[in-house]
């Protein structure tokens, strides 16, 4: 299992983005971020299964196509973890990460 570690570049509220040319392929990748706001962080997990995908003659060139899908997905992920952390901090609830303070 090869090991990637890229810092996401904010390109709105919300949204992250990295290129990560090596999960363009086809089958499953384990991914762990992790999400640091102020002094609070959290590592969440996920699994990112790329299929492979169906042509037509219509869609003949889909590389582009996964690379969207893909970077929108990580993007969501993203978002999503920056939701949770932010509504936790907010009620004030622990992280839940060793050595954290709340």
């Amino acid at each position: 299992m090869a090991l990637l570690k890229r810092e996401f570049k904010s390109i709105a509220p919300g949204e992250y983005s990295a290129k990560l040319p090596a999960l363009a392929g086809v089958g499953e990748y384990a991914l762990v971020f992790t999400v640091i706001v102020g002094e609070q962080s959290d590592l969440l997990e996920t699994t990112l299964k790329v299929a492979k995908p169906v042509l037509t003659e219509e869609h003949a060139s889909t590389s582009g196509t996964v690379r969207w899908w893909l970077g929108g997905g990580l993007a969501g992920i993203a978002a999503l973890a920056f939701i949770v952390i932010r509504q936790r901090r907010s009620s004030g609830q622990s992280s839940g990460v060793t050595g954290v303070k709340a």
